[in-house]
């Protein structure tokens, strides 16, 4: 076996197999790029196959190791896995051996694998299904639609029945057992032990990962007995925040054009892909992440955000600006006209035409950000345009610019002072003395942030992940104000009263917008980190929860002496009295009082 082993491995071009999901550009005696295993803003990954055995090594983050690993790693595949992907790639025949799942010894590979067999074998289902008696339905569906007999050979789309069970009684048997398949997430369980089909009478839509393998399902509903779309629960190989739909068919053409189209649904991206736009892919309906950004941060420099004209599109858009300003991308908002989705619009007669005019239209992200916020539109030099400006360079400080690469942040920063008509410095200074020293109009009262601090959120991270070391946190989840981590902390809260556990599933189970079951599932993996990297340190895991929540009340108060000395730069400034009662607040709260912020210049 081992002499197999190594025969796989030298038959292996290492460039050209990372170069599938990395791009590489050559450099001297070795290829370059972006790591894949931390975000990387430098090009800091190198392949080296002139020093004897190829391999790969990052000079950031430390990941290293040969093919088998690097597969292991990116795409999460057990040895074994990688080792037959990789015979197969260069038509070598292994000998049998035995048992793969008793050889592989370990337990969680032993469940991906028997996960990946239930997924391929419901994918090759449904496909059959649809073009069955049973697919009448779903075939109608594609027609009515549109979609081209290439466009559902290519994307594989297939048919679940009008049944129960349909899918459980074609598959489970000895070699499939049930439990494998509710695992897969393709069957349900109720209280009564009853199981049933997770897709019923839908138009199917498999998902894949970056090597083309199936890893969940969407289905359109072809009747009326449930939501539009669903999609398949998170399992242990399908994480929304971290897919993008149909990127096993894009990433070539991504790489070609050097440019990524960002849509919202299914049919859009087939659309698009048929009309010529292949380098489109898809955020499967939910909000687009960070993880969505590193991935296409290693296969491009610019990338395209479609959305959909009416407000729901707008508000999604806003969002999505502020993920990408943390990633070196070039990003642009395209808005299409009249409330209309891709797929409508290239349908149409001229479709193609008006299509690629608004992807000429898109807006510059930082454009797009000081259009929504009003400031282009409000006259220079106004306190209304002051105001507004403040709060946008506040909302940055919170969500985006905290974490960006510091030549990255200084670009972004003197575009913005470019747009505004505001003195870099100037910006400089706002981005720094904190995000939540905004001015507010005179006697309206402190509004709540609607984005979290980094403390509120590491806080939040640090107590999901101390709960379920059965840590108390209570007090640490009932002082989170900020409305997204607020409603995470009270599904925990929930949990704890019922006497559930706080883990990934149940806090999904209790949370209803997919947004924040995405972040719910990055705060309990940053808190476990941090707490496995305190353990590492041999600190106390319960120092963590405390520090937070001490610094968390500290900056509360700083906050509030913020608001007072804004209040009077407002209102009182010319009021000796104020000035001096104002002053001697500071010095109560251990702040030194020499220098009182100025208003921001418009």
């Amino acid at each position: 076996m081992t002499d197999q082993v190594e025969q796989v491995r030298d038959a292996t071009d290492l460039v050209a197999l990372i170069g599938e999901y990395v791009k590489l550009e050559p450099k001297g005696r070795e290829h370059v790029g972006l790591c894949p295993f931390h975000d990387d803003a430098r090009p800091s990954f190198a392949v080296v196959t002139h020093k004897g055995t190829p391999f790969y090594k990052c000079f950031a983050c430390g990941a290293s190791g040969d093919c088998y690993r690097f597969l292991e790693k990116y795409l999460n595949w057990s040895f074994v896995q990688s080792l037959d992907h990789l015979a197969e790639r260069a038509g070598i025949t292994l000998e049998r051996r035995g048992s793969r799942d008793r050889e592989d010894g370990d337990r969680r590979q032993q469940r991906r694998q028997w996960l990946r067999k239930a997924l391929d074998k419901a994918d090759a289902w449904f496909r059959h299904t649809l073009d069955g008696e049973h697919g009448a339905a779903a075939r109608q569906c594609i027609e009515h639609r549109g979609i081209s007999a290439d466009m559902v050979e290519r994307f594989g789309l297939g048919a679940a029945p009008d049944a129960w069970n349909a899918l459980q009684d074609a598959l489970a048997g000895d070699d499939m057992p049930v439990k494998v398949l509710a695992g897969a997430q393709l069957l349900k369980e109720g209280d009564n032990g009853r199981v049933w089909d997770t897709f019923r009478n839908r138009l199917m839509f498999p998902i894949h990962d970056d090597a083309g393998q199936p890893i969940a399902f969407g289905g359109r509903d072809l009747g009326d007995d449930g939501p539009k779309y669903l999609n398949s629960p998170e399992h242990d190989l399908f994480k929304k925040h971290r897919t993008l739909y149909g990127i096993h068919l894009a990433r070539k053409p991504m790489r070609n054009t050097n440019r990524a189209i960002v849509a919202e649904g299914y049919t859009d991206v087939i659309a698009c892909h048929a009309a010529g736009f292949e380098e489109t892919v898809g955020t499967l309906g939910t909000a687009f992440t960070n993880d969505h950004a590193r991935i296409l941060q290693r296969n491009v420099a610019s990338v395209i955000l479609l959305f959909d004209g009416d407000e729901a599109g707008r508000k999604a858009a806003d969002r999505a600006v502020f993920t990408t300003l943390r990633h070196v991308l070039d990003v642009r908002i395209c808005v299409l006209p009249d409330g209309i989705d891709p797929d409508d619009l290239l349908s149409q007669d001229n479709g193609k035409a008006r299509f690629e005019a608004a992807l000429a239209d898109a807006v510059d992200a930082i454009d797009w950000m000081l259009e929504r916020s009003g400031i282009a539109a409000t006259p220079r030099g106004s306190a209304q345009r002051q105001q507004k400006l403040e709060r946008l360079l506040g909302e940055l400080g919170r969500t985006a610019l905290d974490k960006v690469d510091p030549m990255r942040h200084d670009m972004l920063v003197a575009r913005i002072s470019e747009c505004s008509g505001v003195a870099v410095s100037r910006v400089q200074q706002t981005l720094k003395s904190g995000p939540d020293r905004q001015s507010r109009p005179a006697n309206d009262a402190p509004e709540q942030p609607a984005a979290a601090s980094p403390i509120e959120r590491e806080l939040l991270a640090v107590a999901l992940a101390a709960i379920s070391h059965r840590l108390p946190a209570d007090a640490a989840l009932e002082s989170i104000t900020a409305p997204s981590l607020q409603a995470i902390a009270k599904a925990a809260l929930d949990l704890l009263q019922a006497g559930q556990q706080v883990d990934v599933p149940h806090l999904h189970e209790h949370l209803k917008d997919d947004a924040l079951r995405a972040l719910a599932t990055e705060l309990v993996e940053s808190g476990h980190a941090i707490l496995q990297s305190q353990t590492d340190a041999g600190e106390d895991l319960t120092g963590a929860v405390d520090r937070l929540f001490a610094r968390l009340h500290r900056r509360r108060d700083e906050q509030q002496m913020d608001m007072k000395i804004n209040d009077w730069r407002r209102e009182g400034s010319d009021q000796p009295d104020s000035a001096a009662e104002l002053v001697n607040a500071i010095r109560l709260a251990g702040r030194r009082p020499s220098a009182l912020p100025r208003p921001i210049e418009g």
